[in-house]
């Protein structure tokens, strides 16, 4: 699950109350296996067939349809791959 961190001062409750993610930004994503990866945000593509297979950096981040994707080496993985925290 994508996690957005904050301050305690400004936490959003729910995934509609997030601010608008900013072109370039940095933002702290939890990965499945529980390791957090910095993100870094590219854009929104409408269809995961649309992701990048080269030229990517490790934290690259795309929303698809919502959904983000980071680019990251993923632990025992031979290779990075687009990962859905």
């Amino acid at each position: 699950m994508f996690e957005l961190r904050m301050e305690p001062s400004g936490l959003p409750q729910t995934e509609a109350d997030w601010p608008a993610p900013i072109m370039d930004q940095r933002y702290l994503a939890e990965m499945p296996y529980g390791l957090e990866a910095l993100a870094t945000y590219r854009g929104e593509l409408p269809a995961q067939d649309d992701l990048p297979s080269h030229r990517n950096a490790i934290g690259d981040m795309y929303l698809v349809a919502g959904t983000p994707f980071v680019w990251i080496w993923a632990p025992h993985a031979a290779h990075a791959d687009w990962i859905d925290p």
